[in-house]
Parts: C-alpha cells; structure tokens; sequence
C-alpha cells in the first residue's frame, strides 16, 4: 500500500486518534464527575471548551500548514490532545479544563492538514471517495472510544 491509500490509511488513524482523545472523558463522565465532585451531566460543558479550543485553532489552521507543512501540523496536534488527555487525568476541574482546551487546540487543525495531504496526493476523480473515508476517523474514534475506554478503567481499578 503506497501512494494515496498510504496517506489515506494514515489521515484516517490521525483523525480516529483524535477525535478517540476527544471523547475519552465523556466515555468516562459517569465516574469522573463525582471523582471530580461535579455532576457527570456536565460533560457538555467539557465539551464546549473542547469545541471553543477547536476553533480556535481552525482559526489559524491553514496559515500553520501553510508554514510547518501538514505533516508537522498534524503531529503537533496528536502530541496537544495527549497533553490535554494528561492533564485530564489531574483530579481537579481546573486542571480538566485546561485540558479540555488543549484537546480541542490539538483537534481544530486535523481536518485542514489532513485535506492539504489529501488533496495534493489523491486523483480528480477518486477525491469523493477518499475524503468521505477520511472523514470516517471521526466516527471510529468515537467507536473506539466507547469499546475501550470502560475495558481499560475497569483494568485500571
């Protein structure tokens, strides 16, 4: 598998990863609100900040591809949303939030960067077909997100 398929292949796992650190917490809400002394009902809050980092960073999106190239961009991101994950890991509603943010800086420029490659690497007429199945990362992450985050914290307790 070379070529487009490859970039394809590794469009896709980036855009799973990140949308797979996206909704970790959520998956985990109903035991990390009350370790958190919150209601688990405020994920949506947790989300929002996500989504507020997100556009943030689609802001300037297509300049820092433009400059540090796809590749590097979307590197930078996985290595945001892990930060963000770890620092969702801290106890404390402050510390989540933060981290919140930094998932959603490392998520927001993902879909540029994966286009950028995509465009320049895939064929007129099959440009359809690749991009949808790029787009699929987001919904598989949100499956591998349901079916391993409960198997790994039942793991870790």
């Amino acid at each position: 598998m070379t070529g487009p398929w490859m970039t394809l292949a590794i469009t896709l796992a980036v855009q799973a990863m990140v949308s797979m650190a996206l909704l970790t917490l959520p998956v985990m809400a109903p035991v990390v609100g009350p370790a958190l002394g919150v209601s688990a009902a405020l994920v949506g809050v947790y989300v929002a900040i996500v989504y507020a980092g997100a556009m943030v960073a689609s802001l300037g999106a297509g300049a820092v591809v433009g400059r540090f190239g796809a590749i590097r961009v979307s590197q930078a991101g996985l290595v945001v949303c892990a930060a963000g994950l770890a620092l969702c890991a801290v106890p404390h509603v402050a510390p989540v939030a933060l981290g919140a943010f930094l998932i959603g800086l490392g998520y927001g420029p993902i879909t540029p960067a994966s286009s950028h490659l995509l465009s320049r690497s895939t064929p007129a007429h099959r440009m359809s077909l690749v991009f949808s199945i790029k787009q699929t990362g987001v919904p598989l992450g949100g499956v591998l997100a349901g079916a391993l985050v409960p198997t790994l914290m039942l793991l870790a307790t």
